[in-house]
């Protein structure tokens, strides 16, 4: 027990796993900022970037108290996810399969995204 909170052993490791899992396309993000060159660039694009996708994803109010069109967005972003996810998992709860298959695209767009970035400043490199 942890703060008073109880949970077994499986709930406990299918939270790291979750957790781990979910926190890739986020992780995958901080990588590409981190690809920019330009320090100052590189901290207002990452502050553009985490600041709307925190607001949007329900962690500081509810989405149900946004604009339809933020709850659609905010439904669809990774941060979202994650919390959901983990929230469901504390509760007892399974995490609902679209959680997955949402964070999965992420995932796959992100490191298709990356890939390009990668290779791009690779042929910069050689021939620039």
């Amino acid at each position: 027990m942890i703060n008073h909170v109880l949970f077994s052993l499986r709930e406990f490791i299918f939270m790291l796993f979750w957790l781990l899992f979910a926190s890739l396309p986020i992780a995958l993000v901080g990588l590409m900022i981190s690809m920019i060159s330009n320090e100052n660039n590189r901290e207002v694009f990452s502050n553009l970037l985490a600041f709307p996708l925190i607001i949007v994803s329900g962690l500081w109010w509810p989405l149900d108290q946004m604009p339809i069109f933020l709850r659609w967005i905010g439904h669809f972003s990774p941060v979202y996810v994650l919390n959901i996810g983990g929230q469901r998992l504390s509760d007892g709860e399974n995490i609902k399969i679209i959680c997955i298959v949402n964070l999965f695209i992420w995932f796959l767009l992100l490191i298709a995204k990356a890939s390009v970035s990668i290779k791009g400043k690779r042929v910069q490199r050689f021939t620039g």
